[in-house]
């Protein structure tokens, strides 16, 4: 993590009285029952001079609330000739105090002017006046002044979206309380920059392109909202609540981010690459040291909309999948720039295999299951120490395994697999394999005929021959990595995705409840969303749609259609309950099935 100033703008007096009436308007007939106006120029120290950039931005003009990265790794801002920027202002002599708005006129690269109005009571020679910057019209980014009350407390906030896209930033900036000079007709005040900058980016390896929903800050000292009291000599800082802090369940700060882009065909093409960096603001509480290394984490849409979660929900969820997290305990200070780099990589977290699609016909018309597996990455992926696993959920004995080694093991009855020219033991970069149980039909020659599969096999189980492949009434689809263990509970569980469960924590009795849903006559499509394709260890509804459709929608991933619905529950077939909750692991089925076995040998 780099850490670098950020421009810190200090202002000195100059003499302007023959530069007054053009921003005063009719203020500059101003009598003594009206009050005084005091016009204040603002010049940027030489400090500061140095640390602003004068190349224009690509697709932008030259303006202040445009940053660029400096080449290490922090930011430098512009100002734009005739510029204004709105300004909140407090004004005190100590007795009496006002607050008021007013604009600060950009006049050069270094230089501007605004002006105030003192009321006729106040004493002059006690009179001080703070300020806080707000919202630049033309841009959305960034974080700035919302309001000041009476007693000199400015509204600090930051927008509920980022778009990525635009370099145009608001910067938030300060004045702490100066006094006007001793003629009454002019001030000299310093404004600096207020709050830190936290510089996101994103890379991947998924082999299609998947766009970033929010990014979210975790720190214990990092808050994106607040209020800035400009009545003390030294402005205090009193953050607001975390966006997220509900029953205490998360503590962090969100922010919906727009134009961010990661994987796709870049990395399809092996080259993982990061998105451009983007910047989130947030200001650190001064009454607090931290004590936890900050956190940034990246999330899709159905992460990012299934709400707050429990900590150790967390950890087996993909709500928390992909993070940078500091490398040390900082001290975060203003003006200054930290930048995370964030790697969302498939494979470095619990794999890159997705269940992709799931077909389940009806005990009463002979269990015809579809299952469809596909790689996400954008490299292939050995099928070696995959496991296929769906315990019985009605009886809760019977507990079904199936190795995918090597996928022409499982053609017992020799009746050859899909493509015989494709690997039995791969799945290469974005292709899917596809798992048939029963009998088979057009939907398997309208597949094999498209090359919408890289493999498929008919693994003849069925009604009578039970597997992990076909359906039964309550199997729930467990994708596992280097063993069989499904129990929620159990932080070294073998889980890389799954279909079909839900699981609750239940922070009372401080464990997982998991829950099968019944797959009846359903057909589920994964990933409709438009967020992060990726495995999940626990089941999220928002990520999950179900509805009736024919064969010819199988074998292709990511297919589309205008019909999603979230999933909210099946009633149907005289099911009285949806869900069938189950909190037992692996070995305490006492009947294990495993495919291939002695009964179903390689047909090699």
């Amino acid at each position: 993590m780099k850490t670098l100033a950020a421009t810190v703008l200090c202002m000195a007096a100059v003499a302007c009285s023959d530069m007054e009436n053009d921003l005063t308007g009719n203020e500059s007939e101003t009598s003594q029952s009206k009050g005084t106006v005091i016009t204040a120029e603002a010049v940027l120290g030489e400090n500061e001079q140095a640390m602003v950039s004068k190349a224009k931005q690509a697709g932008s003009p030259m303006t202040r609330v445009a940053v660029s990265p400096d080449g290490n790794g922090g930011l430098k801002y512009n100002w734009e000739t005739g510029k204004t920027i709105p300004l909140y202002v407090y004004i005190t002599d100590g007795t009496r105090r006002t607050t008021l708005t007013t604009t600060l006129k950009v006049e050069s690269d270094r230089r501007g002017r605004f002006s105030f109005t003192v009321p006729a009571d106040y004493k002059l020679a006690s009179v001080k006046v703070a300020a806080a910057t707000g919202k630049e019209s033309d841009a959305e980014n960034g974080a700035w002044a919302t309001g000041i009350d009476a007693t000199g407390k400015v509204t600090m906030g930051t927008p509920q979206s980022i778009d990525a896209t635009s370099n145009k930033y608001n910067i938030p900036l300060y004045a702490k309380l100066t006094p006007v000079s001793a003629d009454g007709k002019t001030a000299s005040v310093t404004f600096s920059m207020l709050g830190s900058w936290i510089g996101v980016r994103a890379k991947s390896d998924m082999y299609y392109a998947a766009s970033l929903y929010s990014v979210a800050v975790e720190s214990d000292v990092l808050h994106m909202d607040g209020n800035l009291d400009l009545s003390t000599a030294t402005p205090s800082w009193t953050p607001g609540n975390y966006r997220i802090n509900e029953a205490g369940k998360e503590i962090s700060d969100t922010i919906r981010v727009r134009g961010v882009v990661i994987g796709g065909s870049a990395a399809g093409k092996g080259t993982t690459l990061y998105s451009n960096m983007f910047y989130v603001w947030a200001k650190a509480d001064a009454s607090k040291n931290s004590t936890k290394k900050a956190r940034v984490y990246v999330r899709d849409e159905a992460a990012s909309l299934a709400g707050p979660v429990y900590k150790k929900a967390d950890q087996f969820s993909s709500r928390n999948k992909f993070y940078r997290e500091a490398k040390q305990v900082v001290q975060f200070a203003d003006g200054h720039t930290y930048n995370f780099g964030i790697n969302a990589n498939l494979q470095e977290s619990d794999g890159g295999l997705i269940i992709t699609e799931y077909y389940h016909s009806t005990l009463a018309i002979g269990e015809y299951n579809w299952i469809e597996i596909t790689n996400a990455t954008n490299k292939t992926i050995s099928l070696d120490d995959y496991y296929l696993v769906s315990p019985d959920c009605d009886n809760m004995r019977d507990f079904y395994v199936v190795e995918l080694k090597d996928l022409q093991r499982l053609d017992w009855k020799k009746r050859g697999v899909g493509y015989p020219a494709n690997s039995t033991t791969t799945i290469p970069a974005g292709r899917s394999i596809c798992l048939a149980a029963g009998q088979v039909n057009s939907g398997w020659d309208a597949v094999k005929k498209n090359g919408l599969a890289y493999q498929m096999v008919n693994t003849q189980s069925g009604v009578g021959n039970l597997s992990a492949v076909s359906g039964g009434i309550r199997l729930p689809k467990f994708l596992c990595k280097g063993g069989w263990n499904i129990d929620f509970n159990d932080l070294a569980n073998n889980i890389v995705d799954n279909l079909g469960v839900r699981v609750v924590y239940d922070p009372a009795a401080n464990k997982f409840l998991t829950y099968a849903y019944y797959l009846g006559n359903v057909t589920f499509l994964r990933t409709k969303e438009t967020g992060m394709s990726m495995p999940q260890k626990n089941f999220l509804p928002e990520a999950w749609s179900f509805m009736n459709i024919t064969w010819d929608y199988l074998g292709a991933y990511h297919d589309r259609n205008g019909n999603y619905k979230p999933l909210a529950g099946y009633d149907g077939n005289g099911q009285a309950k949806n869900f069938q909750q189950y909190d037992q692991t692996s070995s305490s089925f006492d009947k294990q099935h495993f495919r291939p076995d002695a009964k179903h040998p390689s047909p090699i």
